[in-house]
């Protein structure tokens, strides 16, 4: 009977020992998922820092585009207006006869001119601004994509400490049985 008992004190140290190794282990595990993470969520922002850093410097960019945009327009009509008026005084002293006429038909050729500037310029305008929603919703749609990879690693990396909770489970029991035994 001693020598049972002796066999059984022998078994349970050996039981012991590879519970003590398991949960240092699972220790070990644990520490390194969490650097994993951390070095992820650091990865992420980052990454958004880059995006949100990207999205700014697109809006400046279209912004001075469009300024840019209205100034050129602006001298564009500026001169043409201007040189349809001198046209209209050369043409007036060379044909005083037909000066009227020729004043009023280039007049409203310029009036003409500058609206079709205009109507272009707010074409340009709308498709910059329709520029500017597609790569809004560029940005959008990545922001959705990281965060749909962060979901999965998360479900990923809970699943793993799921599994790893349930060997634990089942080392606390093996360690109760133990216990009990002694």
């Amino acid at each position: 009977m001693g020598d049972g008992i002796d066999r059984a004190l022998a078994r349970a140290s050996e039981l012991e020992i590879m519970v003590h190794n398991e949960v240092s282990l699972l220790e070990r595990s644990y520490s390194e998922n969490e650097l994993r993470i951390r070095s992820i969520v650091e990865d992420l922002t980052s990454q958004r820092e880059a995006i949100v850093n990207n999205a700014d410097r697109v809006r400046s960019a279209i912004v001075v585009a469009h300024e840019d945009l209205t100034l050129a327009l602006g001298t564009v009509a500026g001169r043409v207006s201007g040189e349809v008026s001198e046209a209209g005084a050369q043409v007036m002293k060379s044909f005083s006869d037909q000066g009227r006429d020729i004043t009023g038909q280039l007049g409203k050729v310029g009036s003409e001119m500058v609206e079709a500037m205009g109507d272009r310029r707010l074409v340009l305008i709308e498709r910059m601004a329709i520029t500017a929603d597609g790569v809004n919703s560029a940005l959008a749609a990545s922001s959705d994509l990281v965060t749909d990879a962060l979901k999965q690693r998360a479900a990923e990396i809970t699943e793993r400490l799921t599994a790893t909770a349930a060997t634990s489970s089942w080392l606390a029991d093996l360690v109760a049985r133990v216990a009990k035994v002694r």
